[in-house]
């Protein structure tokens, strides 16, 4: 099925593995990246929601066992969706992580609490190394056949920007970003002119989300916000130069989920 003028792409919204949160939804995934068979998998991170590293609680806390469950249920997750990859006995995608926050609590901690550095360790810990998937820290602007491909949009303030924002977005930058975090999805194009007199289009994508049906209703961080969510993957058919054929699947009506 791989096209020959151009590469595929799957995008993988934030997945938010944790406990107590069955993993179906990565073997739904595997299921349907080997019978799509992308050149490249992009993890946009929140791959692990890491609960035990929150700061969206009152203070950073840590508990071993707390956060060996956390990373356990990562590389379970990981483990689902390279499950029907290994099986279809074929050439493997490059797989790639952006890290979102949620992961990047985990560098946080180490440099907050430098005695554990080697201790804790976040490709050794979340099956990165065993599963060679290639990671890029937090907010790294990630290019992939002319998209680029980051967790969220930095802004001068600290804060994050969506896509489309006018001021931080993709049409500001002039170049096609993809990006996670709102767990919405938003796909937006733009047709820019270019110094020769042609066009060229450009693309500003949210992947959403691919979370437990069952999590936004009862995670602290998604309470009153879970209507709004978008489950689903993204393909990206003929991605070359920062355009492609943009599809998203629903999680529920299309893939079951």
């Amino acid at each position: 099925m791989r096209n020959e003028s151009g590469s595929r792409i799957l995008g993988i919204g934030d997945v938010h593995c944790a406990p107590g949160f069955d993993n179906e939804r990565l073997g739904v995934a595997g299921d349907f990246c080997a019978w799509y068979r992308p050149n490249t998998v992009v993890f946009i991170g929140d791959l692990g929601d890491m609960p035990s590293l929150n700061r969206h609680r009152s203070r950073m806390e840590m508990e071993g066992s707390r956060y060996d469950m956390d990373c356990e249920c990562v590389r379970d997750g990981l483990s689902d969706f390279m499950r029907p990859l290994h099986k279809a006995k074929k050439k493997l995608p490059d797989i790639i992580i952006t890290l979102g926050n949620h992961e990047n609590y985990i560098q946080q901690f180490i440099s907050e609490n430098p005695k554990m550095k080697g201790k804790i360790d976040l490709r050794r810990d979340l099956g990165l190394d065993k599963f060679n998937i290639r990671s890029y820290d937090y907010q790294d602007r990630v290019p992939v056949d002319g998209f680029l491909f980051t967790h969220n949009i930095a802004t001068k303030t600290g804060t994050s920007a969506d896509v489309a924002s006018p001021k931080w977005g993709f049409i500001k930058k002039g170049v096609s970003m993809v990006t996670g975090h709102t767990h919405t999805k938003v796909h937006m194009e733009h047709t820019l002119l270019t110094p020769n007199g042609g066009r060229r289009k450009i693309h500003g994508i949210n992947l959403g989300c691919f979370i437990h049906p069952d999590m936004g209703y009862q995670e602290h961080w998604s309470r009153n916000t879970e209507y709004t969510y978008d489950r689903g993957l993204w393909t990206f058919d003929n991605a070359r130069d920062g355009d492609a054929k943009v599809t998203f699947w629903r999680a529920r009506e299309d893939l079951g989920c």
